[in-house]
């Protein structure tokens, strides 16, 4: 086994700088809450329009069924829960999109 596993500061490092990167670019978006009734393609897709986002990851802060089964058909979006929030997910889209709650849990990871 050749595996390599990074330092958790050298982790929260790498995670802090492109967070930052993000919102020196205006690409960072908090949204109080993202609300859907039910679970259809076409409501996540008008809300995604009215955000001006086409390539967005988007953290929560808890699993929203939801959120999930609306955006598992719209290519470039990905939903994933703050916990697994990493820095290859990051990069790989244009947009990141936090809730509230989940920004702040975020940062609190991240305080040393």
């Amino acid at each position: 086994d050749y595996s390599f596993q990074l330092p958790k500061k050298v982790r929260r490092a790498a995670l802090c700088s492109v967070l930052s990167g993000k919102f020196r670019e205006e690409k960072l978006l908090v949204l109080e809450r993202l609300d859907l009734e039910e679970a259809k393609t076409k409501r996540f897709m008008a809300a995604l329009k009215t955000l001006g986002v086409k390539d967005a990851l988007i953290v929560l802060d808890g699993r929203d069924q939801i959120l999930e089964k609306s955006s598992r058909n719209v290519r470039g979006i990905q939903v994933i829960e703050c916990e697994g929030l990493n820095v290859h997910d990051i990069l790989r889209h244009e947009y990141l999109v936090f809730l509230r709650s989940s920004l702040e849990k975020v940062e609190r990871k991240l305080r040393p």
